[in-house]
């Protein structure tokens, strides 16, 4: 493949996660309250929209990376409804400090985590795949798990290594 083939592929994939992010974030401005604060269904919606549609793009190239793309999209904003629907603000930051130790911790180490408002309300985050090299990025999974009330339900993300830690893709 030449160099310059390279280059266009990739501000192609780009282009599609630019994309995708753009439709998100006009579904966000759709989604707004009558006091103009989106509600947690709709913000854990888009951002797990977000994170599926990061995931999908690492996946195929072409139609079939497209086509990633839009499902790891769906299937995040069904996912972090979910999810969200339940989860406070409180609870998503303590669930998403929990993912960051877990995806920065030496081992796989399990990170629990628990509401401080809401009883019956806590989680953990764990690595989920070893590091491998992503479009030129180190990078690796971590499953979080959120109980609510006795109901498991998980999602995955996906962390990169940058600037000498482990962040979220």
């Amino acid at each position: 493949m030449m160099k310059g083939q390279s280059m266009r592929t990739s501000l192609s994939d780009f282009a599609r996660v630019v994309a995708v992010l753009g439709a998100v974030s006009l579904m966000l401005t759709g989604c707004a309250t009558q006091d103009g604060q989106a509600n947690k269904q709709q913000t854990g919606a888009i951002l797990g929209a977000i994170l599926g549609a990061a995931l999908g793009s690492q996946i195929g190239d072409g139609r079939g990376n497209t086509a990633a793309i839009l499902a790891g999209a769906a299937l995040g904003a069904a996912a972090g409804g979910a999810i969200g629907r339940e989860l406070d603000e409180a609870d998503r930051i303590r669930a998403q400090a929990a993912a960051t130790r877990a995806a920065n911790a030496q081992g796989a180490d399990r990170i629990i985590w628990e509401s401080e408002k809401n009883p019956g309300v806590h989680g953990y985050a764990e690595p989920a795949s070893p590091a491998k090299v992503v479009n030129n990025d180190l990078c690796k999974d971590v499953r979080s798990v959120y109980v609510i009330d006795g109901q498991e339900k998980a999602e995955t993300s996906r962390f990169c290594f940058r600037n000498g830690a482990w962040s979220l893709a």
